[in-house]
């Protein structure tokens, strides 16, 4: 027995393109990561770590952190197009995602 859409060509939704974005607000990934947990104290490494590679500009506390934990300087107004980063449990993993872009 086929099912419902049996026959029928398949339709694909249209990704949105920077066009059709242009009267949303653009949000940085650290703006996103803070709307997604709340902002917490807790969550200010990531926030300087998302900062950072999205090539923002870093106030001395962020750069701090920055330098801290990153081997390479930040690229301001550049950015770095991915990053890899070792972390442990309870790290934040499922959440970081929620602010990708």
């Amino acid at each position: 027995m086929a099912g419902r859409s049996a026959g029928r060509p398949r339709s694909y939704r249209a990704r949105a393109d920077d066009a059709a974005l242009s009267s949303r607000v653009r949000m940085s990934a650290a703006d996103r990561l803070a709307k997604v947990t709340g902002g917490g104290a807790s969550w200010y490494p990531w926030r300087a770590f998302l900062l950072g590679l999205e090539g923002e500009h870093l106030s001395p506390a962020d750069r701090a952190v920055w330098d801290n934990h990153a081997n390479r300087p930040p690229r301001d107004g550049v950015g770095f197009p991915e990053a890899v980063c070792c972390v442990g449990r309870r790290a934040g993993k499922s959440t970081r995602p929620c602010s990708r872009r």
